[in-house]
């Protein structure tokens, strides 16, 4: 399903198995938070370029079929003021299917909070410049397989965990 604006983000049926938010879309400034977490059947999440503007939060939380989140450039902009709240930021949890996840330049820029935990299946990270630049990253859960990907060098980063340290 195509969403152009937060009334068709909120009018959606919980049992869609895609979301795709168009380009420069959903940019209302009463729009600051989005929680996915009832759509339990939904397997691609996939956001335009320029999109959100005002959001500083969003949770992908306990999703069983979601496989991929693929974001666009400039998205979730939020507000520099978002990064005085600490639950402001982008969670992806317990999402046992998915493999993949796309974050383009400069989405979640203000963002205090990058969480990505027990995903088992997870085996993509790619992320551009400018993303979370007030958050740390921390990754949990097993990784063995993953590659985590710097978009603009082209090169995989290598992943070290503390079950690797001596």
């Amino acid at each position: 399903m195509n969403v152009h604006n937060k009334g068709e983000l909120h009018a959606l049926y919980v049992s869609i198995a895609s979301i795709v938010v168009d380009t420069n879309a959903c940019n209302n400034r009463s729009l600051t938070r989005i929680d996915l977490t009832r759509f339990k059947n939904l397997q691609r999440f996939e956001v335009g370029s320029f999109s959100f503007a005002f959001v500083s939060t969003i949770k992908l939380i306990g999703l069983p079929k979601l496989e991929r989140v693929l974001v666009g450039e400039r998205c979730f902009a939020g507000d520099y003021y978002a990064v005085c709240f600490p639950e402001n930021g982008f969670s992806l949890k317990d999402c046992e299917r998915v493999r993949e996840v796309r974050i383009g330049c400069d989405s979640f820029r203000f963002c205090s909070v990058c969480e990505i935990a027990n995903n088992e299946q997870l085996e993509e990270i790619e992320m551009g410049d400018g993303c979370f630049l007030y958050a740390s990253l921390e990754l949990k859960g097993a990784f063995d397989d993953m590659r985590v990907m710097d978009r603009l060098m082209g090169v995989e980063i290598a992943l070290v965990w503390e079950g690797s340290i001596p």
